[in-house]
């Protein structure tokens, strides 16, 4: 986990710039996380982690980091203020979802 950790700061270091630095220059990019969050320990456990995790490298390197258990949130209109999308520990399961993230891509 900690070498997830480790290249995931370098690799949003390096696409954030400098931007994180200056503070209140505007986000460098924007990520949506979904998750569930159910059924089993280790996905709870890691989605929470992750949950911590991750708007602490936001802060630090400048991009915005949203979550949503909210599925229905997969559609065009809600992925386009988005560059990042990020599945913690599911996937779409709808087929109307699944398309909304294959034109998204």
């Amino acid at each position: 986990m900690q070498l997830l950790r480790l290249l995931l700061l370098i690799g949003l270091g390096f696409w954030a710039g400098p931007a994180g630095a200056q503070g209140r220059q505007p986000a460098a990019f924007r990520v949506i996380a979904f998750f569930t969050g159910r059924n089993d320990l280790a996905h709870i456990d890691f989605v929470r982690e992750a949950n911590q995790w991750f708007p602490q490298q936001a802060a630090a390197q400048g991009f915005v980091y949203d979550t949503t258990s909210n599925w229905q949130n997969m559609n065009a209109g809600f992925l386009a203020r988005y560059q990042v999308v990020v599945f913690l520990d599911t996937r779409p399961e709808q087929p109307a979802q699944r398309v909304a993230f294959e034109q998204y891509m």
